[in-house]
C-alpha cells in the first residue's frame, strides 16, 4: 500500500484535570498531576488527537470532537514537524491496543523489577511508538509523568 506523506506539525497532548475516579487514582499512584497523554498530528488547519482507552481500541479523532467528548489537553508539547501519512499511522494503530489500569499498576510497582521487557500498553508506549515512527528520536515510556518530565528535560517548548 502506497500512503501519501504530508507535511505535519507533531505534537503531544497531556492532561491533568482528571474528569474520573480512575484517571485521580492514577494521579494518585504515580504522585503527579499527569494522568493521561495522546499524541496530535496536524495536517492542513486539522488536527487529529490519539484516543486510547481501555473501553475501546486506539484510534485518530479529530481534536474538536474529542475536546468536546472528553477534555482539552493541560499541556501540550510540540515535536516538531514531518512527513506523516495519517493512514499509515491508523494502520499502525488497527490492531487491537488496549491498556488496562491493574496491569500498569501491576508493572509500575513489580513486573519493572521482574519483567522488564513485559511492558504494559499504555498511552505513553503508543505515543511514543508513533513519534518514533514519525522520525523523532524518542525512548519508550509506559507512564505519561515520565514522557513529560523527559521532553520537559530536553527543553522542548511547552504550550
Amino acid at each position: 500500500m502506497k500512503y501519501t506523506m504530508l507535511p505535519t506539525k507533531v505534537s503531544i497532548a497531556f492532561y491533568a484535570n482528571p474528569l474520573s475516579k480512575r484517571a485521580r487514582m492514577v494521579q494518585w499512584l504515580q504522585r503527579h498531576e499527569i494522568y493521561h497523554c495522546g499524541i496530535m498530528l496536524e495536517q492542513h488547519g486539522k488536527t487529529a488527537i490519539l484516543a486510547s482507552d481501555k473501553t475501546h481500541c486506539a484510534r485518530m479523532i479529530a481534536a474538536p470532537a474529542y475536546e468536546r467528548a472528553f477534555q482539552k489537553p493541560t499541556y501540550i508539547i510540540e515535536l516538531g514537524e514531518a512527513l506523516v501519512s495519517i493512514e499509515q499511522v491508523c494502520d499502525f494503530i488497527s490492531t487491537p491496543y488496549r491498556f488496562d489500569a491493574r496491569s500498569v499498576s501491576f508493572w509500575y510497582y513489580i513486573g519493572r523489577w521482574l519483567f522488564p521487557s513485559n511492558r504494559p500498553n499504555t498511552c505513553s508506549a503508543l505515543s511514543t511508538s508513533i513519534a518514533r515512527m514519525c522520525g523523532f528520536k524518542i525512548n519508550d515510556f509506559v507512564i505519561p509523568r515520565d514522557l513529560y518530565n523527559h521532553l520537559k528535560e530536553r527543553n522542548i517548548e511547552c504550550i
